[in-house]
């Protein structure tokens, strides 16, 4: 059935712009990741999600990664759900893995 008497006014503001990481130093998260025990890197599905730091890789290339804290009893809820409750155990992992990534950078050219 269509509908040739319908009128639409569509007010789409844009207000970020897409983050799109640079293979190359997304390859260098990965590869940092790979190598440290207790961590796998996983492909994440696209995301709508708005993301301040998607107005710095307009000026400076680099890549956007979620560091995960899924709890193997599989009881995850999301990041703003009212049951969230962050496992403060992944925070010495997550610093290592910080480190990490600066020594890698600073010993090669990304």
């Amino acid at each position: 059935m269509a509908y040739e008497e319908c009128e639409a006014v569509v007010d789409y503001l844009v207000r970020y712009p897409a983050t799109i990481n640079n293979p190359t130093q997304a390859a260098g998260v990965r590869e940092v990741a790979a190598s440290m025990p207790n961590l796998r890197a996983v492909d994440a599905l696209p995301s709508m999600a708005a993301e301040d730091f998607a107005f710095m890789l307009r000026d400076q290339t680099g890549c956007y990664f979620w560091r995960g804290a899924a709890r193997p009893s599989g009881e995850n809820p999301g990041l703003h759900s009212p049951k969230f409750d962050f496992d403060d155990a992944v925070l010495p992992l997550a610093a290592t893995m910080w480190v990490s990534l600066v020594q890698s950078v600073s010993r090669a050219s990304w």
